[in-house]
């Protein structure tokens, strides 16, 4: 009744996504490499918009610079991301995904998506996937022959 909704943009996001059971069991929301925690809700409602739904890969940085640009504030340039309500979405070539650990368990994990394929690392495993043929992600190619350096 405030008219409000047509003046407003709103952001719904989560800092992790949810296992909800996935890869036999798994709920933890950390110490692993799988698109379950690392694909997080990011949708955001603007004013006289259509729906679009964009695949192109995003990241949290975007949240910020997204607020600036629905206010009307041009970003710093110091900043890493980029708005989401810009007229074009920019086409990252790569995301990253860090894990420091949860309470006092201290852990380093690492992850890159590039296209269809996630690399992971911690201190004592490798994982390799290619998402496009293995969604799930229940074949680690780290260990295959084809995928290892010359």
């Amino acid at each position: 009744d405030s008219g409000l909704a047509e003046n407003t943009v709103v952001i719904f996001t989560s800092d992790h996504g949810d296992n909800l059971g996935g890869h036999g069991g798994l709920i933890d929301k950390g110490f692993v490499h799988f698109e379950d925690t690392h694909r997080i809700p990011l949708l955001v409602r603007e004013t006289n918009r259509q729906n679009i739904r964009h695949d192109e890969l995003v990241s949290l940085l975007d949240v910020y610079p997204t607020v600036l640009d629905a206010a009307g504030i041009d970003a710093p340039e110091h900043i890493h991301g980029y708005s989401l309500t810009a007229e074009e979405i920019f086409k990252r070539e790569y995301v990253v995904t860090e894990f420091h650990g949860l309470n006092n368990v201290a852990l380093s994990m690492r992850t890159i998506r590039c296209g269809n394929m996630k690399y992971g690392w911690t201190c004592c495993s490798d994982e390799l996937y290619n998402l496009k043929v293995d969604p799930y992600e229940k074949n680690n190619l780290a260990g295959k022959s084809e995928f290892k350096e010359s």
